[in-house]
């Protein structure tokens, strides 16, 4: 009994013992693995709060249409819009230069700032081409690839061959819209106003320049007639004088033919 009594004391002297030998050391270790355990763990991700910018409002194309090309320039220069000028269209309703169409369209989203744009343009102007004494099917040929347009002639008595044309209007050499039309006046088959076989002609004397009442005396003198007289300005001749005539200067006709008169009209 004693002897185990002994075996029993050793052993719990000598556990004590280790006990205080290796404390220090397990206490140091311990030390070491809590920073390197903490360092190995892994990292959480921070949040990062983040707020939604609004989104900018969507520019739209404005309404330029009935506006002046220059007008719409300068209104929206400033906003930085550029209006480019694509073509032209002639349009005679509206003033030259007016806005008829844009792309995109008004209201539409605008996806850069260019506006293309379509601008009246002034009608094209082509003289009219003489065609007194052609017959009536060479004169609507002549006109309509002048770029003109012949309605069906009318006709009247006259000494000329049937189908000849005797008048035009507008007359010879004026200015007219392309695509506008010219009327002629083409010899009929006889009647009143006809030569008499062995009848002379007479020559249109020319009148361009003298006064209504030089040329109606002019006229009378001759054997003929003033017939229709019409204004038209002119920068050149003074007022209340004659700018041209039908039938023009030179041309034979028959006694007592009319002659219409465009004259100056007063300043």
């Amino acid at each position: 009994m004693q002897d185990y009594l002994k075996i029993f004391l050793i052993s719990l002297v000598t556990s004590v013992a280790v006990l205080f030998s290796l404390g220090p050391f397990m206490l140091r270790m311990q030390a070491a693995e809590g920073p390197r355990a903490q360092a190995e763990a892994p990292a959480q991700p921070a949040t990062v709060e983040t707020q939604a910018q609004p989104a900018a409002p969507q520019m739209t194309a404005p309404n330029l249409q009935g506006l002046s090309l220059r007008d719409a320039r300068d209104r929206w220069r400033e906003g930085g819009i550029v209006i480019i000028e694509d073509s032209q269209r002639v349009d005679a309703s509206v003033e030259v230069g007016t806005i008829l169409s844009q792309s995109p369209a008004g209201g539409a989203p605008l996806q850069t700032k260019e506006i293309r744009v379509v601008v009246a343009a002034a009608p094209e102007l082509l003289t009219v081409p003489s065609v007194i004494g052609k017959s009536a099917i060479s004169a609507t040929e002549a006109l309509v690839k002048a770029g003109f347009e012949v309605p069906a002639p009318q006709s009247e008595p006259s000494s000329e061959a049937a189908g000849v044309v005797l008048r035009q209007e507008p007359n010879a050499g004026s200015k007219s819209e392309k695509g506008s039309l010219v009327h002629l006046v083409v010899a009929g088959d006889g009647g009143a106003g006809a030569i008499a076989p062995g009848e002379a002609l007479i020559e249109v004397p020319k009148l361009r320049n003298q006064t209504v009442g030089s040329a109606r005396k002019k006229l009378e003198s001759a054997g003929l007639s003033v017939g229709t007289v019409r204004e038209r300005e002119d920068p050149e001749l003074g007022g209340g004088r004659v700018l041209s005539q039908d039938p023009d200067a030179g041309t034979e006709v028959a006694p007592g033919t009319a002659v219409d008169l465009v004259i100056v009209a007063p300043n």
